[in-house]
């Protein structure tokens, strides 16, 4: 269910023959990734919850703000499609790392 709005994510950069994509399917691929992580520690570390929720929590407000900080300077400067690229760009990255804590967590 978590890898629908990441394949969108995806596709939606195929399909449109660049990597700029929309807002919305990076919102929810991060939402849902997000969604994962808190379900994972809930369920694989019950007696730690309280400071792997902190550390969930802070790093996506702080990835959060990191990407909506200077949004409308940052479009001034590279345009849409570069800053589109930026987020693409970004959002791959964490995918990239996602695949092998899926591979090799435990």
């Amino acid at each position: 269910m978590v890898m629908i709005p990441v394949l969108g994510y995806g596709t939606d950069c195929i399909f449109k023959g660049d990597i700029a994509t929309s807002y919305h399917p990076g919102y929810l691929s991060f939402l849902g990734r997000n969604l994962a992580a808190i379900t994972y520690a809930i369920d694989s570390f019950p007696e730690q919850i309280g400071p792997l929720l902190l550390v969930i929590r802070e790093g996506r407000g702080s990835i959060a703000f990191g990407l909506s900080y200077s949004t409308v300077p940052i479009t001034d400067q590279l345009g849409y499609d570069g800053a589109m690229n930026i987020y693409a760009m970004t959002g791959g990255v964490f995918f990239g790392l996602g695949v092998p804590s899926c591979i090799f967590g435990e």
